[in-house]
């Protein structure tokens, strides 16, 4: 039986399908993913159980695929071995807090990115069709994406980005043929607003201790 499509399960299709470069025959040595707001951070340790070409720029850190760009330009060009169940796929490079008008800007870009440059010419960036970053509204709401009734509302994409680990894995027909809103997000998080809030009566601190800063702002939201 096939499992049910999820919100994980497109954005792997997605930036895999990247997989083209141009009118080229060869594949592209890379797959940039930029993401300005770090708006995608809270799915990367679910990606990196499913999808093992994945590398991200940030402290160094081999054991999770992680590091500084010239680090990740040595795993792109093979000049470092890459991890055994990725050898034969294209990496997908995630670079949170990093825009592609960055990347662009040539002799603009900060000297920490400049290894990254080249590889806009010899691989592929994840880009909306107008060539913007893809954000997580866009991704939700855009016909080339999943096609949801997302509202447009800064509360709503608020509370998407507070319950994306959880929507990450909910069956993509759980959310369709309704317009989604914060209470829908939210209600990932605190399915039971009322044993929640009689817990917290009973001893507020502990109870907020435990609770984690998304679920207790899906409450206070709730």
């Amino acid at each position: 039986m096939t499992s049910p499509r999820t919100l994980l399960a497109a954005l792997i299709d997605k930036l895999r399908g990247c997989n083209v470069h141009g009118d080229a025959e060869e594949a592209p040595a890379a797959i940039l993913w930029t993401d300005p707001k770090g708006e995608w951070k809270p799915l990367i340790p679910l990606l990196r159980q499913q999808l093992p070409e994945l590398l991200c720029l940030g402290d160094y850190d081999p054991e999770h695929r992680l590091g500084p760009a010239l680090w990740l330009r040595c795993l792109v060009d093979r000049s470092l071995p890459a991890p055994d169940a990725a050898a034969d796929r294209v990496p997908v490079v995630y670079l949170p807090g990093v825009s592609r008008q960055e990347l662009r800007a040539g002799e603009g870009c900060p000297w920490a990115l400049e290894p990254l440059i080249e590889l806009m010419f010899r691989g592929s960036l994840w880009l909306q069709r107008n060539g913007r970053d893809w954000t997580l509204a866009a991704f939700l709401a855009s016909g080339d994406a999943l096609g949801l009734d997302l509202a447009n509302d800064q509360t709503t994409k608020a509370a998407l980005s507070r319950a994306l680990s959880e929507l990450a894995v909910v069956p993509l027909e759980q959310l369709r043929g309704k317009k989604l809103e914060a209470d829908d997000f939210d209600a990932l998080l605190a399915d039971d607003p009322i044993r929640d809030l009689l817990q917290w009566m009973a001893d507020p601190p502990a109870f907020q201790l435990r609770c984690g800063e998304e679920r207790w702002s899906a409450l206070t939201s709730i």
